[in-house]
């Protein structure tokens, strides 16, 4: 009797037990799902059937479960049918973390919003065209984009022509290698707060701010360029460009400046002389188009062939400056003007004459000139 009671008192305790164990897998697999519940809520307008996603991207990584105004639909498609307001919010959820937002978003035209403060990053690497080609795409939070393993940043906007600021002070870009045309055609962008952007392992820059047309200043002094080989065209056709903070630049890497400053039409004085190309193995049409530069002083650019390329100052005014090691220049272009048969005066009088030339702004003028066509123009 004694062993059947011990039996039954102990048949009932590990009954309970494991009913205890079954109970506390089920909460950390509700705790765990819980948990790796992912989501995206974005803005969309209009009311005709309407992507979420590129094709491509939701073939790949489909949600679990999409909310439209709060509704749930069922089945999750990539075409939304049923929208009946101008503006509709879509909450995107996905049930699993995710490593890969590549071309998330791209060319959805009718985007215009997105929250990301509920979306886990922490496994995301790669954001290569995310929101490439949100023509349409004005706002963006970021909440606290924690996202520590993210290499690749290109294309990130796009040609995201109607985003009006940026806050990308809350992402982790501690690990990312390249940038290239990442702001590429913000045409509306206005202001940009980066915080502390690390970009101590970017390697590729370029073409970042081209086509930034409204911006007007941009302080680069925190970016860590040490690691970047390639700046070329960083900030092409910037054209309301007008103050540029550069100071703490260590170009020692690079091997391109390629149209730097191209197009920077409003740009008038240009601090790079701190730059250093010891390793530039390129360096065309730097200042080409700058159509309003007064002043550049780019004390350890070194002087020769490259930098005298008549491309790098193409499209500047004549009487600009430039200063090389403390001392002031103009290009070497112009010089070999002065060392054709030329009788130099100095301008004293007969300003207007046809046969004298402006070649610095010390304004000194030549008589008799013979110049080769390709000078002909651009310095009369």
């Amino acid at each position: 009797k004694k062993q059947i009671y011990s039996l039954i008192i102990n048949s009932f305790i590990a009954i309970n037990l494991i009913t205890l164990i079954n109970s506390q897998i089920i909460k950390s697999h509700k705790k765990r799902e819980l948990y790796l519940s992912n989501e995206i809520k974005i803005k969309i307008k209009g009311t005709e059937p309407q992507q979420i996603l590129n094709d491509d991207y939701f073939d790949n990584y489909p949600p679990s479960k999409i909310l439209i105004n709060g509704n749930i639909e069922m089945e999750p498609t990539n075409q939304i049918t049923g929208l009946d307001q101008e503006e509709n919010e879509i909450t995107i959820i996905w049930n699993n973390n995710l490593n890969n937002c590549e071309s998330m978003f791209e060319y959805l035209e009718n985007l215009i919003e997105v929250d990301l403060r509920n979306f886990d990053a922490s496994e995301i690497i790669t954001m290569n065209s995310m929101f490439d080609g949100c023509t349409n795409l004005i706002t963006i939070n970021f909440g606290n984009f924690n996202s520590p393993l993210l290499e690749d940043m290109n294309y990130l906007f796009n040609e995201c022509e109607s985003l009006l600021y940026l806050d990308l002070s809350s992402i982790n870009t501690s690990s990312v290698t390249t940038m290239v045309t990442m702001l590429y055609g913000c045409h509306s962008l206005t202001s940009i707060n980066f915080g502390n952007f690390d970009t101590s392992k970017v390697i590729d820059i370029s073409y970042i701010f081209g086509e930034c047309y409204l911006l007007t200043s941009l302080d680069l002094s925190h970016f860590d360029v040490s690691s970047i080989t390639n700046m070329e065209y960083m900030f092409s056709d910037c054209t309301s460009l007008i103050s540029l903070n550069l100071s703490n630049f260590i170009t020692s890497s690079v091997e391109t400046f390629d149209g730097l400053f191209n197009g920077c039409t409003n740009l008038e004085y240009v601090d790079i002389s701190n730059f250093d190309v010891s390793q530039v193995t390129s360096l065309q049409s730097l200042f080409g188009n700058c159509n309003n530069l007064k002043y550049v002083k780019l004390d350890n650019l070194r002087e020769g062939e490259s930098l005298d390329n008549q491309y790098n100052f193409y499209g500047v005014p004549e009487d600009f400056t430039y200063c090389v090691n403390n001392e002031e220049n103009i290009p070497l272009i112009l010089e070999e003007i002065k060392s054709k048969n030329c009788t130099i005066n100095d301008c004293s009088n007969d300003w207007y004459l046809k046969t004298k030339k402006i070649i610095s702004e010390k304004k000194i003028c030549v008589y008799n000139c013979s110049l080769d066509e390709q000078y002909k123009y651009e310095y009369k």
